[in-house]
């Protein structure tokens, strides 16, 4: 699970522990110290949990310690983390997760734990101080559900033309641009950049899915249209469409388009070949015939 998190960038290839894992030591009810490097080396372990405990710990980084400045350090340790419930388990770690932004990850070992997001309760002298709510998992699928929340926080995060021009290509990835869309996109009021996002946001997920299905003609989750015949055999019409593709040295006519409001058009290429679509345009509602400007 935290390889798959990894996979599919939700965090870095880092675990924060105080210790390495076959450093620790356990005493158990009878007293004796148990010790996870002694069992790690027992042929007659489980297997599968030999494993869970091993891969962390030998292909991804520990790194010693949470390196918390000390102020913070105390703050964080004064008050509990109660799980669940106020009466529920204590954990550290959503104090850290709420400090840093990281992913608490936990075994499901029981229901409360079994959960995405993760709600707590922070509490000082056994008092509530206020409910919160972490980046959690602890199954693979937990890890999919924060890729999808992930995603939308960073296109929300998106607010200026000049972000949206900057950051299209890896907000977008099955989506190719043409180089003459970098203009258009500066000229768009900024009130329409969050209807943009969304547009785009919608061909993307379809030439995902388009994509995976492998399938000839893609399964649209937003509603487009071609031009009028009488527009596309207009010059003056069929000129106004007609845009650099990607690689910047051949034009086509972009003539299937989408709106982002009432006034605005994204138009783009189905491309079969490569399973995308390629923006040609992104701005005012371009002319026809019965609407020539």
């Amino acid at each position: 699970m935290i390889g798959t998190l990894i996979d599919i960038g939700a965090t870095n290839n880092v675990i924060r522990s105080q210790c390495c894992l076959q450093d620790v030591r356990i005493l158990t009810q009878s007293g004796d110290e148990w010790a996870v490097e002694d069992w790690l080396l027992d042929k007659t372990s489980d297997r599968d949990m030999r494993s869970f405990v091993l891969t962390p710990d030998t292909k991804i980084p520990i790194e010693i310690g949470l390196l918390l400045d000390q102020e913070l350090e105390d703050a964080l340790i004064v008050q509990e983390y109660r799980i669940a419930t106020a009466e529920g388990p204590d954990c550290f770690a959503v104090g850290f997760a709420l400090y840093s932004g990281d992913v608490v990850v936990s075994i499901p070992t029981s229901p409360i734990w079994d959960t995405h997001p993760l709600r707590a309760y922070v509490c000082s002298d056994l008092s509530i101080i206020r409910e919160v709510v972490v980046d959690h998992a602890s199954r693979e699928g937990h890890c999919y559900l924060l890729q999808e929340l992930f995603k939308k926080r960073y296109i929300s995060s998106v607010t200026t033309a000049a972000e949206l021009n900057s950051e299209k290509e890896k907000l977008f990835p099955n989506l190719r641009f043409s180089p003459d869309v970098a203009d258009q996109i500066e000229q768009i009021d900024s009130r329409y950049i969050t209807g943009v996002l969304a547009k785009l946001a919608k061909m993307n997920e379809t030439a995902e899915h388009w994509r995976k299905a492998e399938s000839v003609t893609p399964s649209y989750l937003f509603q487009w249209r071609g031009e009028s015949a009488s527009t596309m055999s207009n010059s003056d019409c069929l000129a106004a469409r007609k845009f650099r593709m990607p690689e910047g040295n051949t034009f086509d006519i972009f003539e299937h388009h989408t709106d982002f409001s009432k006034s605005h058009r994204i138009h783009f290429i189905e491309d079969r070949n490569e399973r995308d679509f390629i923006i040609g345009y992104i701005g005012n509602h371009l002319p026809t015939v019965l609407f020539p400007h």
